[in-house]
Formats: structure tokens, C-alpha cells, sequence
């Protein structure tokens, strides 16, 4: 199920806002995490 900007998933795990420039404009697609990534993809695996 897509969610808009500024909405979180169902499960809460994840919210979509917009940002500024994160140093990879027009080269790829970025996300910005405010936790270990390590951490992140290890409890998603």
C-alpha cells in the first residue's frame, strides 16, 4: 500500500517526509536515516 509524503506504513515502522539536497542530486535516489544502517538492515533481514 503506497503512503504520501508526511504519512507513516501501517506498521509504523517507516514514515516518508522530503528533504533538502542529500549530496546526490540527479544521480540516484537516497534515504536519510537517523539510526545505524547496520542496525537497521540487520533487524529487517
Amino acid at each position: 500500500m503506497p503512503i504520501e509524503v508526511g504519512q507513516a506504513t501501517p506498521d509504523g515502522e517507516f514514515t516518508l517526509l522530503t528533504a533538502e539536497c542529500l549530496g546526490s542530486c540527479g544521480t540516484a535516489p537516497i534515504m536519510q536515516v537517523d539510526e545505524k544502517i547496520d542496525r537497521i538492515l540487520a533487524e529487517l533481514a
